[in-house]
């Protein structure tokens, strides 16, 4: 943004954690569920990876990132 004239660049992100056995992590899983035949037949994952970590969702401790949001702002130069 700098690059594109922009002066008082400022950014910020909100990381959302995911813990297995949550809300969340049933979204995740019925997404899952949706994909699931594109995931395998475009080779990304074979079915006991797949299943391995659909299965992590299950699991109370079992912890990661679930997403993020990345916001940056600036203002142009010579404004108020």
């Amino acid at each position: 943004m700098s690059k594109q004239g922009l002066v008082d660049v400022q950014g910020e992100g909100d990381f959302a954690i995911l813990n297995g056995g949550s809300p969340i992590a049933e979204f995740f899983q019925l997404t899952a569920d949706q994909v699931r035949d594109k995931i395998l037949m475009s080779g990304a994952l074979t079915v006991e990876r797949l299943d391995a970590a659909v299965a992590l969702l299950d699991d109370p401790g079992f912890w990661a990132f679930a997403g993020a949001t990345v916001a940056a702002w600036g203002k142009r130069a010579g404004r108020g």
